[in-house]
């Protein structure tokens, strides 16, 4: 008995192995971005150290009502968004949203595409209570930036 007890076993830990080592495991990334297009594309780069760039992760295609979706496997690392219009080609040096991710999970963005700013983050580390201050923070320099801004064209 205890050895068909011990052999059960190990084929459970086996079984619980494999199928843990299969299993895709992805982060979605769901946005709605402001200046946003059906058929425009969004793009993930990470850096690969390796190359000394930034390289095309994934990417898709702004669907009709302006959202988007896509997944990626980059974990515990800083990416890149880049949103660009139909008909135009990528550079990877020009305006992004940086996202870190966390882990494996979900994601969901909103903003502007065409500046591109970051309205909100939710999924991850911008899940923290930290985290949801900063942005509160931020959110509130920002329309302090933009009164001193019209303060500013008011003098001229």
């Amino acid at each position: 008995m205890k050895k068909v007890l011990k052999w059960v076993f190990l084929v459970f830990i086996v079984l619980c192995a494999f199928f843990s080592l299969t299993q895709v495991r992805e982060n979605t990334i769901t946005g709605n971005m402001e200046n946003l297009s059906s058929g425009d594309k969004v793009y993930v780069t990470s850096y690969h150290a390796s190359k000394k760039t930034w390289v095309v992760d994934d990417s898709t295609v702004v669907e009709k009502d302006g959202t988007f979706t896509i997944t990626t496997t980059d974990k515990n690392e800083i990416v890149h968004l880049h949103f660009v219009k139909a008909g135009d080609s990528l550079d990877v040096n020009k305006a992004y949203v940086n996202v870190y991710l966390e882990n494996l999970g979900k994601y969901t963005i909103e903003g502007d595409a065409s500046l591109p700013s970051v309205k909100k983050i939710v999924g991850g580390v911008y899940n923290y209570p930290s985290m949801i201050e900063l942005d509160s923070l931020k959110n509130k320099m920002g329309d302090i930036y933009e009164q001193y801004k019209s303060i500013r064209k008011s003098d001229n």
